[in-house]
């Protein structure tokens, strides 16, 4: 580990695992946030990434130990693989293969 104020990239290095360049970026290898935390417009916590509420059909993005969640319930994917739609799907070429 090192903090050196006279580093022309990285001031702060921790064995190479986390990194702090001078314009802010953090650099790490593995993010964990037991207790909460944000990261931009994100909560994190140990059991998911969400905006808005978190819940599966809560208002924003969800991404969590029951699934995926956007737009209020408007599409989830759960935890058993089940995925509900409400809306419309819309293409030109469709292909469903077994």
């Amino acid at each position: 580990m090192y903090l050196d104020g006279g580093a022309t990239h990285f001031p702060l290095n921790v064995y190479n695992r986390f990194k702090v360049h001078w314009d802010g970026t953090c650099y790490c290898t593995e993010l964990y946030a037991e207790n909460g935390g944000k990261i931009g417009p994100f909560n994190i916590d140990s059991t998911a990434l969400w905006t808005g509420e978190k819940k599966i059909n809560g208002s924003g993005v969800y991404l969590g130990k029951t699934g995926i969640g956007v737009g209020g319930g408007k599409f989830q994917a759960d935890s058993d693989g089940n995925i509900t739609l409400t809306g419309k799907i819309t293409g030109t070429n469709w292909s469903v293969t077994a």
